[in-house]
């Protein structure tokens, strides 16, 4: 495939549906300003639909809008994409040149098109005010912020540095409301960056962050977030600070997950009809299903087909699917504890419990017993699990194993809470699901008249139905902003 965008648009010319040839219209008669325009302003500016928008990047081969718009970008200031595909081994040193300089143009480009303005003044004004500038970063992301420091160090006396993760920490719980902290961390997310970062915080100091992830557990810590360019697959749907929820309804999104889940219900493929999924299992309508860890002290060992009949089953745990090249990401949620508003003893008592209970012997025990995975880093290893000398069924093992894999592997996600968010949330937990169902149904009467399946399931499978529940949706989901 060739790398070149108009190449690329030229080839594809009879891919396009007649609202796919509006944008590409668009894109060669305002090349230079289409490459700063969010799909939602693009999409608006061709008149046509967002979705429309993402279909036509898909249809040139591209991943994304993001990655459509990089390439534009590049195209834009060289004339030429950059291949970002790694050159031979036996390649020449004139072609190893070329990618090493066009992959700093990649990572310019996408900078140029993620970075706010508004947010490098916020920035600037921070650092000027402060009394010391910390310059963090970890793994591969400390040479980065020692040579800001550098930089830096050269205008001011203000700018500071720390050696390893511990100091960092160390020197954050040191720091008060004068000071700030201009963290780098690509993804955001790293366990120890985020102990750092909430320890500035609670002394008082302002946080500046450098990633690639707005929506990333350091950036929802930042007072500001300078963003570098890269690609990304997916959003979070609600961001929430201080309470208050920044809905995201991503058009693209939200459709990957309607193909990914809708239309294969609609097809059924895949079913929901119990109220636990276990329950499915049990009576063989599934045969896997995506559940909690504690839904495996739950998992049945037979499953019942009649009265009369029934079977042996056993147990298979496997990781969670993701997106083809999406990010390594796991939801963080289940039970939870507590310590409210009450008299000193009880406080006091509360607090002594918990650490009592997120001790690792105490920790293991209940996860062993429960399901739940445990809270503290030194619990979750599953070789220090066997080791604590309790009995484990087969079937918790192998969820426990599972599960801590899921743990140590992917950025972990937890859900942040607002005003109305329970109820938000019920709305989107159901959108989805509860339409799924009722169209099914409606299919499986149609088959059952003497419909084909292809017949029975047409009005449910075109852009028409996604836009009307995807607006549906959206309206809803405003209603908690």
């Amino acid at each position: 495939m060739s790398t070149n965008f108009w190449e690329l648009l030229q080839q594809h010319q009879n891919d396009l549906t007649k609202s796919g040839h509006m944008v590409a219209d668009y894109l060669v008669q305002h090349a230079a300003e289409a490459q700063y325009l969010s799909i939602s302003s693009l999409a608006r500016e061709c008149k046509v639909a967002e979705a429309t928008v993402f279909r036509f990047c898909r249809a040139l081969g591209f991943e994304g809008y993001h990655e459509m718009r990089i390439a534009l970008a590049q195209a834009n200031a060289t004339g030429v994409l950059v291949n970002q595909q790694a050159p031979s081994p036996d390649a020449d040193t004139t072609t190893l040149c070329e990618h090493a300089s066009a992959l700093f143009m990649t990572a310019i480009n996408g900078t140029q098109n993620a970075l706010s303005t508004e947010a490098v003044d916020e920035a600037v004004n921070l650092m000027r005010a402060a009394k010391q500038v910390f310059c963090f970063g970890q793994g591969g992301s400390m040479l980065l912020a020692n040579d800001i420091c550098a930089r830096f160090s050269s205008l001011s006396t203000k700018f500071r540095t720390a050696g390893d993760s511990h100091l960092q920490l160390l020197t954050a719980s040191l720091m008060n409301e004068a000071d700030v902290v201009l963290f780098v961390s690509y993804s955001g997310a790293t366990r120890d960056m985020m102990e750092t970062l909430r320890t500035a915080k609670a002394a008082g100091a302002k946080i500046i962050l450098l990633t690639h992830y707005e929506d990333s557990p350091g950036a929802l810590l930042a007072d500001v977030v300078l963003l570098c360019g890269a690609q990304e697959l997916g959003t979070t749907i609600f961001d929430a600070e201080n309470g208050v929820m920044t809905l995201r309804f991503d058009k693209p999104t939200l459709r990957k997950l309607w193909d990914n889940y809708y239309v294969p219900y609609i097809k059924g493929w895949c079913s929901a009809s119990g109220k636990f999924r276990s329950d499915d299992i049990k009576t063989g309508n599934l045969l896997c299903y995506v559940g909690s860890s504690s839904s495996g002290t739950f998992f049945p060992s037979r499953v019942i087909t009649s009265d009369t009949e029934s079977h042996n089953i056993t147990l298979k745990v496997l990781p969670c699917p993701k997106f083809a090249d999406g990010e390594s990401f796991a939801v963080q949620q289940g039970a939870g504890m507590v310590v409210t508003a009450a008299d000193e003893a009880k406080v006091r008592a509360s607090v002594e419990f918990l650490k009592w209970f997120t001790l690792p012997e105490n920790n293991i025990s209940f996860s062993v017993g429960s399901g739940y995975m445990p809270v503290t880093k030194a619990a979750n290893n599953i070789d220090t699990i066997k080791a604590a000398g309790l009995t484990l069924s087969p079937v918790v093992e192998q969820v426990l194993t599972g599960a801590v894999a899921t743990i140590n592997e992917n950025r972990l996600y937890t859900p942040l809470a607002f005003e109305g968010g329970q109820a938000a949330r019920k709305v989107l937990e159901y959108a989805l699901s509860d339409k799924a169902a009722a169209d099914r149904a409606i299919v499986v009467e149609r088959i059952a008249a003497g419909m084909s399946a292809e017949e029975a399931e047409a009005e449910f499978l075109t852009d028409e139905c996604f836009d009307s529940w995807y607006q549906e949706t959206l309206t809803k989901l405003q209603a908690y902003e």
